[in-house]
């Protein structure tokens, strides 16, 4: 971040917003080596961003416009699978949004990103099942704002399951071992998500409906920022709730995975975290102004609670089956509470008995007992990034046929 929005020490902090002022968020005050209030000054710098989408992909869907039907969509693909180099005569903004992201950054470290992708797999199911589920997609729904979209294009109910599938997919595929490489699927998914990211953009600004009063623009800077921070940040604070350790360097190392992530899917370099601190000061200014559930965001949650049992193997309707599919709920929204606090998750219309709240912290003590041995036994770290690594993609290859997921992020 640069010292356009960087936090130091303001003269005037402003308070902290109410997320801040609670458990289990109120322990991050004492996470960061530096403070994270802000001053009114930087939380409007902040704001201004979010009038702002992304230029350089906002230009491309403008040009395809002018393009013969479905020509835009594959000089896209040609130029994400062979080269910009291999697209002949290859339209302005099309060349400028691929030179923007064939060009590493000046701060990208590859042993980071393998040692940030290590890590996150290292946790296997329960980072799968649990840190992207019920940590960064359910926090998600806190940001009232970023919802209005998912709303306004059908987003809701049956089409939960698929979205969460989707959704691991590409999360693997950016955590993968050399995924974030040129050619490699998690590169070439995060550019396919910012395309379609436009696309909506552009549906949504010409929907004379749109209240950007209320709203703000659509997936602008501050979601875009919020959402990439949920996979890192707030995601690592899931995993450990759930029993991980992970040392400053690890921590240091997914904090730039997700950078670089942030980079590649087009958020301004002025909200990307370089370390912890930074990510603690943004999660901040993101509580002070995005994190407002409301009817849309109890309506999303309930259906990623109930898209749950399914990605379980748990379905059908007899009694034990149902009884079994609340049961999958309730621990995972207990989950949920303990990360993202009580009053969140009431906000979010989540219930479920304190007996799972129990069951939660009892598995994230036998966890840390594991993580505890693993920290102490030579090449037990190798042997948990490879299990992890298996276990993911065996559940993830058997749940996603059923699915049916969308790779090419598409809509129908």
């Amino acid at each position: 971040m640069n010292a356009k929005v960087k936090l130091d020490i303001p003269r005037d902090p402003l308070p902290h917003p109410p997320m801040f002022s609670r458990y289990p968020m109120k322990l991050a005050l004492h996470l960061a080596s530096t403070p994270m209030q802000a001053s009114q000054e930087q939380l409007d710098s902040f704001r201004s961003f979010a009038d702002k989408g992304d230029p350089l992909a906002d230009a491309w869907v403008s040009e395809m416009q002018s393009l013969s039907p479905g020509q835009g969509r594959r000089l896209f693909e040609q130029a994400l699978n062979q080269g910009i180099h291999s697209v002949v005569d290859a339209p302005p903004a099309l060349l400028a949004l691929f030179k923007q992201v064939d060009a590493m950054p000046f701060w990208l470290d590859q042993e980071k990103l393998k040692l940030g992708a290590e890590t996150i797999q290292r946790t296997g199911l329960a980072g799968a099942y649990g840190a992207l589920v019920d940590v960064s997609l359910m926090g998600g729904y806190l940001a009232r704002r970023a919802l209005k979209v998912l709303v306004r294009t059908g987003e809701i109910g049956g089409k939960a399951p698929r979205r969460i599938a989707e959704t691991a997919l590409w999360w693997m595929s950016v955590t993968d071992s050399d995924g974030l490489d040129r050619f490699a699927d998690g590169f070439k998914n995060t550019l396919r998500v910012r395309a379609i990211h436009a696309h909506i953009r552009a549906a949504m600004n010409a929907d004379k409906d749109w209240d950007y009063r209320d709203w703000d623009s659509p997936v602008n800077q501050p979601q875009l920022a919020g959402t990439q921070l949920l996979f890192s940040l707030i995601g690592m604070l899931g995993m450990r709730v759930m029993g991980f350790r992970f040392s400053a360097r690890e921590t240091d190392a997914v904090i730039h995975l997700w950078r670089y992530v942030g980079f590649l899917i087009g958020v301004e370099q002025d909200l990307l975290p370089a370390n912890e601190d930074d990510a603690w000061r943004l999660m901040w200014l993101l509580a002070a102004t995005e994190f407002q559930p409301d009817g849309d965001s109890r309506l999303l949650a309930e259906a990623l609670r109930n898209a749950l049992p399914p990605l379980h193997g748990v379905g059908g309707e007899g009694r034990l089956t149902r009884l079994a599919g609340k049961a999958v709920k309730d621990y995972h929204s207990a989950l949920s509470g303990l990360v993202l606090g009580a009053d969140n998750v009431r906000a979010l219309g989540l219930h479920y008995h304190p007996a799972y709240t129990a069951a939660v912290v009892a598995a994230s003590a036998a966890n840390f007992g594991l993580e505890t041995v693993r920290k102490a036994v030579p090449g037990a770290t190798g042997l948990s990034v490879r299990f992890g690594r298996s276990s993911r993609r065996f559940a993830i290859n058997r749940l996603a046929p059923s699915l049916k997921p969308n790779m090419s992020f598409a809509r129908d």
